[in-house]
């Protein structure tokens, strides 16, 4: 490690709360200790869930907050939630040797989390809250506004941590489907881990355009992976597949129309995210 930290690419790790974010977070130790980054910690006192006094802290945070309480308590309700979210993240780094910085922000949770990635190498976010655990349906709109906005690439994470045996690679041939297989070279470094590379064929696919994926994913530098061919929806057949083939991790590329079959939109990666509980990476859309 370097002792300038300023000197050090960071990972920004967004904190809420929840036990996903702190799934996520967990994982992005492992990758800056590896590849020898600075973990940046950030809790954002979100300005709407301050100032709406419609709005319930105990329905989105999980805090319980007393009748008639102002915008002054609610604002200190969510400031000593980020402080013991963030107190945990120092003392995971400390334990793992990673160096790391905090900040506690006032203000519009997804426009400072995107404003903060614009110069990390990655960003870590949670997928439901804290008070949405058992909600497969719930898909929080702070993660929906920042995975359509942000340009780096983004991990998300799971209902909870796991160990990492086994990663699944969507793969589509475009560009942002190759910054994908880049990203799974470097994790599964980091991890040790067996690779699932999964193509799908859309209607319109030619009957050759398995092979080709599968060809094309032989010409890269990927080790220690099997190759997937499915034909159908991608959504469907993906959570299909991350649960027949107990993945721990999927690798997606970022934001993408592919002439053949459209890989990644919202639909997708909301419905991807609702029908399973592993982390997922999305490529950043540079």
């Amino acid at each position: 490690m370097q002792d300038d930290e300023n000197n050090l690419d960071s990972i920004l790790v967004a904190l809420d709360g929840s036990q996903s974010s702190r799934a996520a977070a967990s994982l992005a130790t492992e990758i800056a200790y590896r590849e020898n980054l600075l973990i940046h910690g950030l809790y954002v006192v979100d300005s709407v869930l301050v100032m709406d006094e419609y709005v319930s802290l105990e329905e989105e945070q999980g805090i319980h907050q007393p009748e008639q309480s102002g915008s002054s308590e609610r604002a200190s309700l969510l400031e000593a939630q980020g402080d013991t979210e963030l107190r945990w993240l120092e003392e995971r780094c400390l334990i793992k040797g990673v160096p790391v910085k905090t900040d506690l922000m006032f203000g519009s949770m997804p426009d400072l989390i995107i404003s903060r990635a614009q110069t990390a190498r990655l960003l870590t976010l949670g997928r439901k809250g804290p008070s949405h655990a058992h909600d497969a349906t719930h898909l929080g709109h702070n993660l929906r506004n920042v995975a359509h906005h942000v340009p780096v690439p983004l991990l998300i994470g799971g209902d909870e941590l796991a160990p990492i045996h086994r990663m699944l690679l969507a793969y589509d041939g475009s560009v942002p489907a190759r910054h994908a297989m880049f990203w799974a070279g470097i994790l599964q470094r980091i991890w040790q881990s067996h690779l699932l590379v999964m193509s799908i064929a859309g209607e319109d696919a030619s009957s050759r355009w398995l092979e080709e994926m599968e060809e094309d994913v032989g010409e890269s530098d990927l080790v220690n992976y099997r190759f997937i061919g499915r034909q159908g929806d991608p959504a469907t057949q993906m959570a299909l597949t991350i649960i027949d083939e107990k993945a721990d991790l999927v690798i997606m590329g970022g934001h993408q129309h592919s002439a053949l079959v459209e890989w990644f939109t919202g639909s997708t990666l909301d419905r991807v995210l609702s029908e399973t509980q592993v982390p997922i990476f999305v490529t950043g859309k540079q």
